[in-house]
């Protein structure tokens, strides 16, 4: 296999070690992190300069178990190195070139891990995809990326139409279309054409699309893989570990989860293939007992689905636990700390950065603060003073942000663009005035909000758009669902801006409930007589409204931008809060 830039991969190996030699330390690991070092690379390809590096070392080593209905799968580090190489052969000769879009949705097995390494050998650009994306998501990612190359599973091929694209199936026969397996004939050793730049583009995502129309974020070989070092520090990750990442292939989430941070290490990944079915709890469960987990992420929707399942005794071998994309709810923390001795860890990022915020190993946040964690290694981030023209109509955010938020205040995240500032997307696909606005005054701006406690750490105080001001009180909706879920008929809550004469804004609840519990006037008014204990007369939700489930993204974030959209949403009865006695 080709070795790739030996001087890049110490460099890399270097960060790499510093962070595994502080692993319950902060302050340490921060103040070591060879930003500078990083950010100067000019030349940086991670599947050829680090991962068959790493490869070569591991030799036989599981880099990667597959586990499947009809049993498991095993590949070594040299195999995967190997099969990638001869991937990466394999579409160079159906002519993707340095540089071309290549679509991928090639299912839940192996392929999904060489094909990826295999476009970044080749210095083409990955655009994942869930292999059960519809026809008009398929097309979308592709008119936006400009896709070139489409590698995907053999019974997705007819959700792609016709087009000018190379088409490899995965899987099967499809008329029309490359077979990806004869890849395994190639005998030749995969040669790249020439050195990666760093600023070279690697990787398109769609975001979730919570506020909005998903836009198509690009990240680069010299930020996205090295910025998932701080991802692999978050995770607790260690040489060795066997690490679950509960993310479905085709997602961000999947490709820093399960590809980029636990490789970063030398871990195993552990994976599962369901062809058809999503990954559940009982999977998630499953997987963690009988299969040697050491380390595991998941997003808060498995979590919280686990949490609902008789969680039983500890998983032998889990020491780690992490969960990013929206706040867990502080019972399920509690619950599976006190069943299995393991803290359920959050971390902060968005698709546009790597993870910049979280609780990582050996710190445990007062439970009161809600804290969502520390700056991590390598990620400069701050909190900046919002003032009143930041909270306009909900739905929007204006204005500019002021000097570093103050302990208790809500303050926007923002990323210092400078040298160092890893893991940050170089900008959003085909909108050169979104990037530069999200850019501006040397800074890149998240949109959201977070407090900042005296212990350093912060509380996510959610989206700046969702956050309006009632009567001239500012309303941070996080707060409000904080008290409502205390109900315990209530599993979910979301609060929005609701229309009204006289405050201009109200809040507004949507409350999913236990199952078996029906909405009523006096459930209604149990909730409302709960906000009036435990809120001042301006917080009070004032409307609620039952649903079965909460809109969410394909990623299971709330999609807050729907419920503000239909102040009725005709999804459960509403109830208005009579006037206090």
């Amino acid at each position: 296999m080709k070795r790739g830039n030996g001087g890049a991969a110490a460099v890399f190996r270097g960060a790499r070690d510093v962070l595994l030699a502080h692993p319950e330390d902060l302050d340490a690991a921060r103040s070591a992190f060879p930003c500078r070092e990083l950010a100067a690379l000019t030349e940086f390809n991670w599947a050829l300069d680090w991962f068959d590096r790493l490869a070569e070392g591991k030799g036989r080593a599981t880099a990667l178990h597959l586990v499947g209905e009809h049993g498991d799968e095993t590949v070594s580090f040299t195999r995967l190195a190997e099969r990638s190489g001869q991937v990466a052969c394999h579409l160079r000769s159906l002519g993707v070139r340095r540089g071309d879009p290549v679509l991928l949705a090639p299912g839940s097995g192996p392929a999904v891990w060489e094909a990826t390494l295999a476009v970044i050998k080749l210095g083409a650009v990955a655009v994942p995809a869930r292999v059960d994306a519809s026809a008009a998501e398929f097309a979308e990612r592709i008119a936006r990326a400009g896709v070139r190359h489409v590698v995907a599973a053999a019974d997705s091929a007819p959700r792609f139409g016709n087009g000018p694209w190379t088409r490899v199936a995965v899987g099967g026969e499809v008329r029309g279309w490359e077979r990806y397996e004869d890849c395994r004939a190639i005998e030749e050793t995969f040669q790249p054409d020439g050195p990666t730049p760093s600023d070279a583009p690697l990787v398109c995502f769609l975001t979730s699309g919570t506020t909005g129309r998903p836009k198509m974020v690009v990240h680069t070989h010299g930020g996205y893989p090295v910025g998932q070092l701080t991802t692999m520090y978050w995770n607790g990750l260690r040489p060795g570990d066997r690490h679950l990442n509960a993310a479905v292939p085709g997602t961000a989430e999947h490709v820093w989860g399960s590809i980029l941070a636990p490789w970063n290490a030398g871990a195993t990944v552990v994976g599962v293939t369901l062809p058809d079915r999503i990954l559940d709890a009982r999977d998630v469960l499953d997987v963690l007992r009988t299969r040697e987990v050491t380390t595991c992420c998941a997003p808060p929707s498995v979590w919280h689905a686990i949490g609902r399942e008789r969680l039983g005794k500890r998983p032998e071998w889990l020491r780690e636990a992490v969960s990013t994309g929206e706040r867990l709810d502080p019972r399920l923390v509690e619950a599976v700390l006190e069943a299995w001795d393991v803290r359920v860890r959050e971390g902060y990022g968005q698709t546009e950065t790597v993870v910049q915020v979280g609780v990582p190993p050996g710190r445990s946040p007062d439970p009161a603060l809600r804290s969502m964690g520390w700056p991590l290694p390598g990620c400069p981030v701050g909190l900046l003073d919002s003032p009143s023209s930041l909270f306009g109509e909900p739905g929007e955010s204006s204005g500019e942000p002021g000097e570093t938020g103050e302990p208790g205040e809500p303050g926007e995240i923002v990323v210092e663009l400078r040298e160092g500032s890893l893991g940050l997307m170089s900008g959003y696909a085909g909108d050169l005035e979104r990037t530069a606005r999200a850019r501006s005054g040397g800074r890149y701006r998240t949109g959201d909000l977070a407090v900042p406690a005296d212990d350093g750490s912060w509380r996510y105080a959610g989206r700046a758009e969702d956050v309006f001001r009632s009567s001239d009180q500012l309303i941070i909706p996080l707060e409000l669902e904080d008290v409502l879920v205390r109900h315990p008929a209530v599993v979910e809550a979301a609060v929005v801006a609701f229309p009204d004469s006289v405050a201009g804004w109200t809040p507004k609840a949507f409350l999913v409930l236990e199952e078996g519990r029906s909405a009523d006037q006096e459930l209604a008014a149990d909730v409302f007589d709960l906000v009036r204990r435990e809120l001042s007369p301006e917080k009070w939700v004032r409307v609620v409204e039952f649903m079965g489930a909460l809109p969410r993204t394909a990623t299971g974030k709330v999609r807050r931008s729907a419920l503000r959209a239909a102040p009725r949403t005709r999804g459960g009865p509403e109830y208005r809060m009579r006037s206090a006695l």
